[in-house]
């Protein structure tokens, strides 16, 4: 059995900026702070299986974004991209297949930070997934090489805005 913590700080970014008819304008939109918890265990010598929780702090850095622009600007004070925290739940599961090959699968959930009232306001930004499935297979096919194969079906799952 094994187990895992991580965390990571929130990452600055460069900021992104744009030119008007008023001047320069720029905003910066951070990474998220993120905590993370896992354990994984073989119940036999050719079955993995993982489980884990993260937490990622979105609202610190997407909820509200701040804008630098000139006196007189159309651009907004701020862009109101309105997301929440968010917890995410893995678990994933591999089978070795002799000793070269192993097949994976992995289940995810994590409840959208943003809400059906926020999407005109994301429209080009991150995807959003709450529930998702893959699959992967990896061949090693000697001591220093490995191919890898993985795969996110075209399967919608649940989506919140089609409610």
């Amino acid at each position: 059995m094994q187990l895992g913590i991580s965390w990571s700080s929130k990452q600055k970014m460069s900021d992104f900026e744009w030119n008007t008819a008023q001047g320069k304008v720029s905003m910066r939109m951070d990474a998220p702070q993120t905590f993370a918890f896992g354990i994984a265990f073989k119940p036999t010598s050719d079955l993995l299986i993982e489980a884990d929780v993260k937490r990622i702090w979105f609202a610190n850095v997407l909820d509200v974004v701040p804008v630098n622009r000139p006196a007189g600007s159309p651009v907004p004070a701020a862009f109101n991209f309105g997301w929440s925290n968010q917890t995410v739940y893995a678990i994933g599961v591999q089978k070795d297949i002799g000793g070269m090959m192993q097949i994976r699968t992995g289940f995810n959930y994590g409840k959208s930070p943003i809400g059906p009232e926020d999407v005109n306001q994301n429209f080009g930004s991150l995807a959003v997934v709450e529930k998702h499935l893959t699959f992967g297979l990896s061949r090693k096919f000697s001591d220093k090489v490995i191919g890898s194969l993985s795969a996110l079906p075209a399967i919608i799952l649940d989506t919140e805005l089609g409610k």
